[in-house]
């Protein structure tokens, strides 16, 4: 067990779990909920990505017991009609890769959702907030894809 990564993933959800807490306190109705869901999404969704990422390394008997081998294992992907194949550890490539889509998707929906509600005039300045934090990690994220350019696809 590498306790600087479960004390990491462990603190990310603490963090995940008092952003829930601050962003859906002042809520006094569903409507208030949901026009925060955004906010909530770019702060607490953000945290709870980065705690999962680092969890099969974190706990690698659990996790190695769960799926049967260890979480390093190679992978390998059916060989594509044009010859192609692609492998990597496990925990790359069946944990990563779908956590990596899954942030996208859920980015994508929460910055939908903040314009729709700006729009709509639902929250301006917690949407507005939400709609930043989303510019900031697609910033961020074009600046990580290009500083690593080969090497971090």
């Amino acid at each position: 067990m590498d306790w600087h990564s479960a004390l990491w993933s462990l603190g990310c959800l603490l963090v995940a779990a008092v952003a829930a807490v601050v962003v859906f306190r002042s809520a006094k109705s569903a409507k208030a909920a949901l026009m925060r869901v955004p906010l909530f999404l770019m702060t607490g969704g953000v945290l709870l990505y980065i705690a999962l990422l680092s969890l099969p390394s974190s706990f690698p008997r659990v996790f190695g017991a769960v799926i049967g081998h260890s979480v390093w294992d190679d992978f390998h992907f059916p060989v594509d009609k044009n010859g192609m194949g692609y492998s990597g550890t496990w925990i790359l490539v069946r944990w990563i890769d779908p956590l990596r889509d899954m942030l996208a998707v859920t980015m994508l929906i929460a910055f939908v959702w903040a314009i729709v509600n700006l729009l709509a005039g639902y929250g301006r300045k917690i949407n507005a907030v939400a709609l930043s934090f989303c510019l900031v990690w697609i910033v961020v994220g074009i600046y990580v894809s290009l500083s690593c350019f080969p090497f971090c696809l």
